[in-house]
């Protein structure tokens, strides 16, 4: 009787123990690698969108204040017409190179819904422009946003004249400040 070897019954293609178990443990040091370079990769990737959306912020906050400063120069100026309009019913005032430019010169008159800073009286507001007025449930979203970051200023005696667009300064807007009628008339030239 033929006696039989039993590492003569495996297959001769089948890797050793020790390949198999070489294969596992370099298997595990890639997945060991791979896992916290994934990691900081992530982290990383997460840093630079707060850098970013930290950045863009102070950038519109600088560029908001700076036209804010500029609407308030503006209302400087038509308030001076206007207590000259006071003084001399004839005078005629007007103002070239209005700034910001992309903002909007709004008046508000009558019964009409009024920024917080009009107090229920006729006002004049510098602000800028809302897309979309009426937004499903959210209403008066162009009075909100002159109240919260516009320049109104109180003209008893306003004439509604609607809107402006304040131009870019390659394309100016002017306007004209007058009385007609006993009301302050404000028109875009």
């Amino acid at each position: 009787m033929r006696r039989i070897n039993p590492s003569n019954l495996l297959p001769t293609t089948l890797p050793s123990n020790r390949k198999i178990k070489n294969q596992r443990i370099f298997k595990n040091k890639k997945a060991e690698i791979l896992a916290p370079e994934t990691l900081k990769i992530i982290i990383s990737l997460i840093c630079i969108v707060i850098l970013v959306y930290l950045l863009v912020s102070i950038y519109y906050a600088s560029i908001n204040k700076q036209k804010l400063l500029q609407a308030k120069s503006t209302m400087e100026k038509i308030n001076e017409i206007v207590n000259k309009i006071k003084i001399d019913s004839s005078y005629v005032g007007n103002i070239t190179e209005i700034t910001p430019a992309d903002w909007m010169i709004f008046s508000y008159s009558g019964n009409a819904k009024k920024p917080n800073q009009c107090m229920g009286q006729n006002c004049l507001c510098i602000c800028d422009e809302v897309w979309v007025d009426n937004l499903y449930i959210i209403k008066d979203r162009q009075i909100n946003k002159c109240s919260k970051s516009g320049v109104c200023e109180v003209f008893k005696t306003l004439k509604d004249f609607g809107k402006i667009k304040i131009k870019e300064a390659s394309n100016p807007t002017s306007i004209k400040i007058s009385e007609v009628n006993k009301l302050i008339e404000v028109q875009e030239i």
